[in-house]
């Protein structure tokens, strides 16, 4: 008969230390998450930003055709946001979540070769 009354002692201490723990657990995971995807963007924002302003500037002063490398970058990144806004919505689902970041590392292999070609 001991047995018994031990393990339901054992049952009523685990549910005390349940009772115990917070309702809602530390967000330090999913801030820590949303920041890394605040910094991943704002690197491919200010990356387009960069050629979007480089390429106009070399349209204006050598030849028109530069000015297609920088609508061609900004067209890209309105796919990556509108990739974004699916994914905020619900849409898409989260484990399509890597196509986002895979697009926007392409967006930034893409800024480079930009920049470089507008630098002969």
């Amino acid at each position: 008969m001991d047995d018994e009354t031990e393990g339901t002692q054992t049952i009523q201490n685990e549910n005390a230390f349940n009772d115990q723990m917070p309702l809602y657990p530390d967000n330090y995971d999913v801030k820590r998450t949303r920041l890394k995807k605040i910094i991943f963007f704002g690197i491919v924002g200010l990356m387009v930003a960069i050629t979007i302003i480089i390429s106009f500037s070399r349209g204006v002063s050598k030849h028109v055709s530069y000015v297609l490398l920088g609508f061609s970058i900004l067209c890209i990144t309105l796919v990556e946001c509108a990739l974004w806004w699916l994914h905020r919505v619900g849409q898409l689902d989260s484990e399509k979540e890597w196509f986002i970041y895979f697009v926007g590392v392409c967006i930034i292999i893409e800024s480079i070769f930009t920049d470089v070609l507008l630098f002969d």
